[in-house]
């Protein structure tokens, strides 16, 4: 019997997942690519198509969903519009965060690597989790690290006070608070 809300197209982690990683592993040593596990731009195209057909079958959510995913042209650059446009505030800005972000991303790429790590797992593991769009637009708890690890990132570059100010715009957002040292 699959579990609720799965598939046999798409299993979420459990025995038939576990036989298909090396015999090392077990999945507290952390996450880890598998045969199942699409790449960069397989993600994204999927991505796209579910936005596409999400925005065909509920019409009032079709501009939320080009504003957020459609119109734009790779993985990260939808992540930053979403993460920028949840922390904005009456005077931190999302155009300046948008700007903070990109540069995070440019400077540390594995950021984005781990925030397509984090959407794979997330969609292995989690029973609610029907497509990469659900993850990606309103699980909160993937959204909070994902801004946790521009943080931590800004921290170690020395940028300490925007680092802390963007923890409590996280915490306010989020509900998530991780020091980001």
């Amino acid at each position: 019997m699959q579990p609720l809300g799965c598939s046999a197209a798409r299993p979420h982690a459990g025995p038939q997942l576990l036989a298909a990683a090396p015999a090392d592993y077990h999945p507290s040593q952390g996450w880890r690519p598998l045969p199942h596990h699409l790449g960069k731009q397989d993600i994204w195209h999927r991505i796209r198509q579910e936005a596409k057909a999400d925005a065909d079958a509920e019409p009032t959510l079709a501009s939320f969903l080009y504003s957020s995913i459609l119109g734009h042209s790779s993985f990260e650059k939808s992540v930053n519009f979403i993460l920028a446009n949840k922390l904005a505030s009456p005077t931190l800005y999302s155009t300046q965060l948008v700007k903070i972000i990109e540069d995070c991303f440019t400077e540390e790429p594995s950021i984005v690597d781990a925030a397509l790590a984090d959407m794979q797992a997330c969609f292995d593991r989690d029973p609610a989790c029907d497509k990469y769009t659900q993850c990606m637009l309103y699980f909160k708890g993937f959204q909070a690290i994902q801004c946790h690890r521009i943080a931590h990132h800004l921290w170690g570059k020395g940028r300490k006070m925007l680092a802390v100010a963007l923890q409590s715009r996280i915490s306010e957002a989020f509900h998530v608070d991780i020091h980001p040292a």
